[in-house]
């Protein structure tokens, strides 16, 4: 049967030489005055004979984590006794034996005796490894925020770190929608290889996100050759309207301008349409927004009934655009699923 230890010393010389954490103490000059196993090992000293009597500061933390000479004086280690009070710091380094750092944690106390201040003693680990875990982790975050943020626009994509598993579904009642197409770039791409018309329509849509984003456009989805973008959702704005009316005309300009090595003339068709719509999240898993109703449906028949190098708007953006754009007549025409409508073609401000 085991006897209990009844001597405070011994019970004390065992915690120190079984603890994982490095662990001595300095006196009022800031000479060490023991030092456990632990901290040994840690440092990189073969004995405590290596420490006892010697400045600590000066032996394994004389320098700043930049480079720079850590003076004595501004040492937070001896505020412990100085001040008398503990302190703790999580953003320095110390040194080893052999002249190489590590990034360390300290918890450094006032030790007195017979109420007598004579030193500190000071608890510390080496926090390489979970310094280099917490970069890692940093990065993988901001990765997936990038990741997050090219699959959703910002504003849900916040909501949906703030509440995960909610359902994201609202109801919008002034936004304006735009669809674009590349004309003709589906027989074009049969005849081009793979990675030419990738590049084509990266070089494009590219270019329309620039666009978009400049103008503050949400831009949606890639359907294909096509391209679809939203003012006034997620994050309603009264002036959707004009936002989407300028990014349309950039977006054509653009593609009327393009000069390209490879001799390929492209023109885009755009369609944009005005009113109400619902957004919302779709899916759990490889999940989009996206946005529908009848506004959305009239915008992407704009664009599919529209004529190359054109805007076509229905009559939710004419009558909001009428008094500050050129907007040319096109007369009544017949809409697959909706019949016939009075459509025009934007062309410039007024």
């Amino acid at each position: 049967m085991s006897r209990p230890l009844d001597d405070p010393g011994k019970v004390a010389q065992l915690l120190l030489n079984s603890t994982g954490e490095g662990i001595y103490g300095v006196d009022l000059d800031g000479n060490c005055t023991f030092a456990n196993p632990a901290s040994l090992r840690i440092l990189g000293f073969d004995s405590d004979a290596d420490l006892l009597g010697r400045n600590m500061h000066e032996l394994v933390h004389h320098t700043l984590p930049n480079g720079d000479p850590y003076p004595m004086v501004e040492c937070q280690i001896y505020l412990a006794f100085r001040e008398g009070k503990g302190v703790h710091v999580d953003n320095e380094v110390m040194w080893r034996a052999d002249g190489s750092s590590f990034q360390t944690e300290y918890w450094s106390y006032p030790m007195e005796q017979d109420g007598e201040m004579v030193g500190s003693v000071l608890t510390f680990v080496d926090i390489t490894q979970r310094r280099r875990l917490e970069t890692q982790l940093r990065n993988e975050n901001a990765r997936a925020e990038r990741l997050l943020l090219n699959v959703l626009p910002a504003e849900i994509a916040r909501q949906l770190k703030a509440q995960p598993g909610k359902t994201i579904a609202q109801q919008f009642e002034q936004i304006t929608a735009l669809f674009a197409d590349i004309v003709g770039f589906t027989p074009l791409s049969a005849r081009l290889d793979p990675a030419e018309a990738v590049d084509i329509l990266n070089e494009v849509f590219t270019a329309f996100d620039r666009i978009a984003a400049n103008h503050g456009v949400e831009k949606i989805k890639t359907m294909g050759d096509g391209y679809m973008a939203v003012a006034g959702a997620p994050i309603p704005r009264d002036d959707h309207c004009d936002a989407i009316a300028q990014t349309a005309l950039e977006m054509r300009d653009w593609m009327n301008s393009r000069v390209s090595d490879d001799g390929i003339r492209l023109h885009v068709r755009i369609g944009v349409n005005s009113g109400s719509a619902v957004g919302a999240v779709i899916g759990t898993t490889k999940f989009s927004y996206d946005l529908w109703g009848d506004t959305i449906n009239v915008a992407s028949r704009m664009e599919s009934s529209g004529e190359p190098g054109r805007i076509q708007v229905a009559e939710g953006t004419f009558s909001r655009l009428r008094d500050k754009y050129v907007l040319e007549p096109r007369g009544t025409i017949d809409i697959k699923g909706k019949g016939e409508m009075q459509t025009w073609f934007l062309e410039a401000p007024n």
